[in-house]
């Protein structure tokens, strides 16, 4: 999950998580992903723009476009939304 990324400042991915694939492997799959770091004390009150992304095989570690970047064949979707992160309550 990405916050305010874009290509002139592209930002590491504030969640990352893996869907494990089950014999036999299927086309839809489902994962839980820990969302502690999604807002940070500077989002707070501010409305954010959120990526959800999703990718067929792991991103690689260097490439264009940076956090995103794919092997040859590589397929990826994504979801946007806005996101308004608040002061957690006691």
């Amino acid at each position: 999950m990405f916050v305010e990324y874009t290509v002139a400042d592209p930002t590491a991915p504030r969640s990352t998580c893996s869907a494990r694939c089950t014999e036999p492997c299927a086309t839809q799959r489902s994962v839980t992903c820990d969302l502690g770091a999604l807002c940070l004390q500077s989002d707070i009150g501010v409305e954010r723009f959120m990526t959800v992304q999703v990718f067929d095989r792991e991103p690689l570690e260097s490439g264009t476009p940076p956090f995103k970047a794919m092997p040859v064949g590589g397929l990826t979707t994504s979801k946007s939304y806005k996101l308004t992160c608040v002061e957690p309550t006691t």
